[in-house]
């Protein structure tokens, strides 16, 4: 954890001044961000996998 949002964390208060969005913003932009890269880590293996499919799905035609 970064020292800032360690800052923030137990000085809400301060954080329209220092990042100029109130603390509830704040916490609901960074949920938004985690949601947002966990989807695209998902998104990622799931490429993943249909890549791995059709791979092995040309390996087996070679057989």
């Amino acid at each position: 954890m970064s020292d800032m949002l360690s800052y923030i964390q137990n000085n809400p208060q301060e954080t329209q001044r220092l990042v100029g969005v109130k603390y509830d913003q704040l916490e609901q932009l960074i949920k938004q961000a985690i949601a947002l890269d966990t989807e695209k880590q998902q998104n990622k293996v799931i490429h993943l996998k249909i890549k791995l499919l059709f791979y092995l799905m040309g390996e087996i035609l070679l057989i």
